[in-house]
Order: structure tokens, then C-alpha cells, then sequence
């Protein structure tokens, strides 16, 4: 990606610079909000009910089954607390949390996103 060869990246459309700036803080200013990846041994539609119960979690989908369990991605703005929250609702309903992570957005989505304003 260019934010390894780059300190500050600049965007330009029709001639106008649109963005100036690290791609730590270009993220920063496209989206409160992370992508939060939880997989979880657990019934399927339960589980995806129980997560979008979760305060702070915006929307979630399924990514798709995995051995032994099912993928979400979660919308959320605090990996934090909504890890808490995941960690706990599986401790309660006695099911396995096999992955919980973090992804931030790519360059190309924060491209895109300064385009679609």
C-alpha cells in the first residue's frame, strides 16, 4: 500500500486536493466506527440476534461458516467495549469465542469514501 513508501498521502479530484494528510489520521476522520470480526461456536441466528443487542454495535452480517463455527462482522465504535460485551455473552450462554479482531479500513475504502461524499 502506499502508506508504506509514504509519511502523508494526497488525494485529488478534478484538480482539487480533497485530502492531505497521514493514513492514520485519513482513517480516523472516514469512520468512528471499526470492523470488529467475531467468530463464535454458537447457533447461528442466536448468536448474529445476540450481537446486534450489543450497545455500540451498528449493523452486523455474517461472513460465513467456519469449522466449528460461524463469522460476523460487526460495525462497532469501540473494539473495547463491544470485545467486552462479546466476551461475556459467550461466557453466559456457554458458548465458544474462537475470534475476536479488530480490522481498521484500507486505504482503498477511505479512496472511496472521500469520492462518495
Amino acid at each position: 500500500e502506499a502508506s508504506a513508501v509514504a509519511d502523508r498521502l494526497v488525494i485529488i479530484d478534478r484538480g482539487k486536493i480533497i485530502a492531505n494528510n497521514t493514513a492514520d489520521e485519513l482513517r480516523k476522520t472516514i469512520s468512528q466506527e471499526n470492523l470488529i470480526y467475531v467468530t463464535l461456536q454458537a447457533p447461528r441466528e442466536e448468536a448474529g440476534t445476540a450481537l446486534r443487542s450489543i450497545p455500540n454495535v451498528k449493523d452486523v452480517k455474517i461472513v460465513g461458516d467456519v469449522p466449528g463455527g460461524t463469522r460476523f462482522a460487526c460495525a462497532g465504535s469501540s473494539f473495547d467495549e463491544v470485545g467486552a460485551f462479546v466476551s461475556q455473552l459467550a461466557r453466559q450462554k456457554g458458548w465458544v469465542l474462537k475470534e475476536l479482531a479488530q480490522r481498521e479500513p484500507s486505504l482503498e475504502e477511505i479512496f472511496l469514501s472521500l469520492f462518495h461524499r
